[in-house]
């Protein structure tokens, strides 16, 4: 039972099977009139590509002059990052969404440290000059971190996947919505075997039983073909009696 709860919790509850699944589960969620979310998201996948983004923004319901979104490392000041990222809090009606991408996230501790400062600076200036109707501005981060471990005499690493106060943070390991195709975490924690290893239902297509004689001998063979990931394998069982 325990074990259920859990499973329905991380699976369900938590919606974190993509980065446009996740960001619908707390913009559902958000509270109008309030402060815009504040999110950061690690993962081990590519970032996000323009078409990607047009995509996001279509599914999160957002138009794309509403939303913008930059890569941390093309800046080469804290000036320039808060110049570009203002505009953002600009006064509106409408709400925007404010991306900030970072590659190799475990390099760049102290710029993405530094740039969650700025965007908290502007967040509240905002805040305070906030008016009755206006929108707010969410802000994501999306923040890629390598699979293995990083060598601790070669490079270091001052990032801090988590934060507290008003920040939500999640790791999902590929932010894309795995394909149709695909078998997901959750399907195959109740999956047979098979359908593991060849990504398709296991399904027999027909058996045959032949007996043949030969010499005082009765041969039996058994035919049997069964179809994995779309192609047909045939087992013959053989029995001499």
């Amino acid at each position: 039972e325990e074990a259920e709860e859990l499973s329905e919790m991380y699976f369900s509850e938590q919606c974190h099977g993509s980065i446009v699944q996740f960001l619908q589960h707390h913009l559902q969620t958000h509270t109008a009139n309030s402060d815009g979310l504040l999110i950061q998201v690690t993962t081990h996948s590519h970032l996000l590509s323009n078409v990607e983004l047009t995509q996001l923004y279509q599914c999160i319901e957002i138009k794309e002059n509403l939303a913008s979104c930059f890569l941390l490392q093309e800046f080469d000041t804290e000036l320039d990052f808060s110049n570009k990222v203002s505009p953002a809090f600009s006064r509106d009606p409408r709400d925007k969404l404010l991306i900030i991408q970072c590659d190799s996230g475990h390099l760049y501790g102290d710029l993405i440290a530094c740039a969650r400062y700025r965007v908290d600076d502007e967040r509240e200036k905002a805040r305070l000059q906030r008016r009755p109707g206006q929108g707010t501005t969410h802000v994501l981060f999306i923040i890629h971190l390598p699979r293995r471990g990083v060598d601790k005499d070669k490079e270091s690493s001052s990032f801090v996947g988590f934060q507290g106060g008003a920040w939500i943070s999640a790791h999902i390991d590929d932010i894309r919505a795995p394909a149709k195709a695909a078998l997901t975490l959750d399907e195959a924690l109740s999956a047979p075997i098979s359908e593991l290893f060849y990504n398709m239902p296991f399904t027999s297509k027909r058996r045959v039983l032949e007996p043949v004689s030969r010499t005082g001998n009765e041969l039996e063979v058994e035919e049997q073909r069964y179809e994995f990931n779309g192609l047909e394998v045939e087992d013959i069982e053989m029995n001499v009696e």
